[in-house]
């Protein structure tokens, strides 16, 4: 590396955030603000996908149970009316689809999240730009 580079501090872990944002100013006359609003942007996206979330996990549940009482519904009334093979066929198809998504609802809980993490003392995802200076 040539000696008219300096490496700054933009991303390092031993920086503060008023030095990180003063060396961005230095690079960039108003990005500092620019960083804050993209940041607060990027909070108010996650908050909302999160309330999505939230509302999906209450709601997700409830109608999962009204499709199978309306299906063990349907299958009870096939087998009612007669159509006795098609009603245990559509109540067996039923019950072993809940019952595969219950396991699998609980072989997701159980497994380690799929995010990838790096370790507290990795500088890997690190953004570190080179400066010119002079």
């Amino acid at each position: 590396m040539p000696d008219d580079y300096v490496h700054a501090p933009l991303m390092a872990r031993d920086s503060t955030g008023p030095e990180i944002a003063r060396a961005w100013e230095e690079l960039v006359p108003g990005s500092a603000g620019l960083l804050l609003h993209d940041y607060h942007d990027q909070l108010v996206h996650k908050r909302r996908i999160e309330r999505a979330y939230v509302r999906l996990a209450f709601f997700g549940p409830i109608l999962g149970f009204i499709v199978v009482l309306s299906f063990l519904g349907t299958a009870a009334w096939l087998i009612y009316e007669g159509h006795g093979i098609e009603g245990t066929f559509l109540g067996t198809v039923d019950i072993a689809s809940l019952a595969a998504v219950f396991v699998l609802g609980l072989q997701q809980r159980s497994a380690p999240s799929a995010s990838v993490r790096t370790p507290a003392g990795s500088d890997e995802g690190t953004f570190r730009p080179e400066l010119k200076t002079g």
